[in-house]
């Protein structure tokens, strides 16, 4: 009898899991449920490397060129390509204006999904060429174009919408929220790693971190960052919330009562990280990712509030001539 109990329960418990299994594929490919996000971070990404691209131009010859002032150690991306890293490197100005030309492209969703795989190979190669000048951010950034090579995120802000056959569709769908879910799950990956590595320093399980990095003349951001890093509660406070926030995220950002504290919460620390330590485009990258953990119902209400916003106290020509 009670083997015959365990055997049904054991059933019933199969039957749960099929059953949650079977509703969360089929969640995964009736829609792509970041379709509104995914274009605007297509653009917002774009945005980010046009600038990078802008502000290095002026001195690309002897940061990625042949008159580089490090090591010319080869690409590995252009070594599997067959591409010699030195040609690249002599035709360092042609190499930057195909990479403007791609970014381009691609902020306008021309090319979709060959233009997404080009930028994942240009800003590698980018990075590649002078690894000194790399931060957390460009790590994160590379694998997000990897994962956007995978995503449709063409269904707004691009010249033509992509159109799918329905069976080709479910599987777009599908791929497209895998991906979504593999930026969120790096996203976490990348912070649980950062916080325990801190747990395990002294000067951060101690809580005087911050003193330390504000009086740093390479972050002094602001001309008030020694003044505020001999305040104790600041220093103490602002160094175990980074801890707390880094270590807790990956498994708190997922539900729905905490995760209002910890987006608000991440969004105050890359801001101030940013202000006062001058290190503003891998803040704005992380900042920017936060937009996958909201829905896509809650980006198409806001997009429709902003134009309504514009709708309403936009004058019309009678109006300007009166």
């Amino acid at each position: 009898m009670q083997k015959s109990f365990s055997l049904a329960l054991s059933y019933q418990n199969m039957n749960y899991f099929n059953n949650k299994f079977s509703s969360t594929l089929t969640k995964l490919e009736e829609n792509n449920n970041h379709a509104y996000f995914l274009a605007l971070f297509r653009v917002l990404l774009c945005l980010l490397i046009f600038e990078k691209i802008i502000v290095k131009w002026d001195d690309i010859y002897w940061l990625y060129g042949t008159d580089t002032f490090i090591h010319h150690n080869s690409s590995l991306v252009l070594d599997l390509l067959g591409i010699s890293t030195n040609w690249v490197r002599e035709n360092i100005q042609m190499f930057f204006i195909l990479y403007a030309a791609i970014t381009i492209l691609y902020f306008f969703g021309i090319g979709k999904y060959i233009v997404a795989f080009l930028m994942f190979l240009f800003t590698a190669v980018f990075q590649q060429l002078n690894g000194i000048l790399l931060n957390g951010g460009d790590n994160l950034m590379t694998f997000v174009l990897l994962y956007l090579c995978f995503a449709d995120s063409y269904a707004y802000f691009s010249i033509k919408k992509l159109t799918f056959q329905k069976n080709i569709s479910e599987i777009s769908n599908f791929i497209s929220n895998i991906a979504v879910v593999s930026i969120q799950i790096h996203l976490c990956l990348a912070y649980f790693i950062s916080g325990i590595f801190k747990v395990h320093a002294d000067v951060w399980f101690n809580g005087v971190a911050t003193y330390y990095i504000f009086n740093m003349e390479r972050f002094m951001g602001t001309p008030y960052n020694t003044i505020i890093a001999k305040n104790t509660f600041f220093v103490v406070a602002s160094t175990y919330f980074t801890l707390i926030l880094e270590v807790y995220f990956p498994f708190l950002v997922w539900f729905k009562q905490t995760k209002p504290f910890f987006l608000i919460g991440g969004i105050l620390l890359h801001l101030g990280i940013a202000v006062f330590m001058m290190l503003y485009d891998f803040q704005l990258l992380f900042i920017a990712v936060y937009g996958f953990f909201i829905s896509n119902e809650t980006w198409l209400n806001v997009h429709s509030k902003v134009v309504s916003f514009f709708h309403k106290y936009k004058l019309n020509p009678q109006q300007t001539h009166g």
